[in-house]
């Protein structure tokens, strides 16, 4: 049988590469998460993380696995730390949940090589909010073609 010779966009479409957010692209900040919520609230730091972000049930992780919706999330969070959900305080609350994440140089500059020559897609479990927001912050990020989560 006679062998096939691809060309380079075929070649490139045969590399595909898989990349998660969290831990791998970027840092993750919990603790800026937790200290920003402590400012927003009278609440400290164990206590924001133990109310929305520990257990099955909690609505950071409820969020994070799809099972509840970004407005969902919010509300619930607000009824827990006893915050009225205000257009003001949800901007506020969405800036410190988001901004959480530090870039690593390193895997910035890999990122980039690989993509000269594999197709790179997000697969993570992150949600919506921190999706958008690194897509927004971190413009390496263009060049995945794919996400899922």
């Amino acid at each position: 049988m006679p062998s096939r010779s691809m060309n380079e966009d075929q070649k490139k479409n045969a590399r595909l590469l898989l990349f998660d957010i969290s831990g791998t692209l970027l840092t993750f900040r919990a603790d800026l998460r937790a200290e920003r919520f402590s400012k927003l609230t009278e609440l400290s730091q164990d206590e924001i993380n133990q109310r929305l972000f520990s257990g099955a049930d909690s609505p950071g992780v409820m969020f994070d696995r799809g099972e509840i919706i970004s407005n969902d999330f919010f509300r619930r969070c607000c009824e827990i730390l006893g915050a009225e959900p205000t257009e003001e305080f949800s901007a506020k609350f969405r800036h410190a949940y988001a901004d959480i994440f530090e870039e690593r140089p390193e895997v910035t500059e890999l990122v980039k090589s690989l993509s000269e020559t594999h197709e790179l897609w997000l697969m993570s479990n992150t949600n919506v909010w921190h999706l958008d927001y690194c897509r927004l912050n971190f413009p390496f990020f263009s060049v995945f073609t794919r996400s899922c989560s």
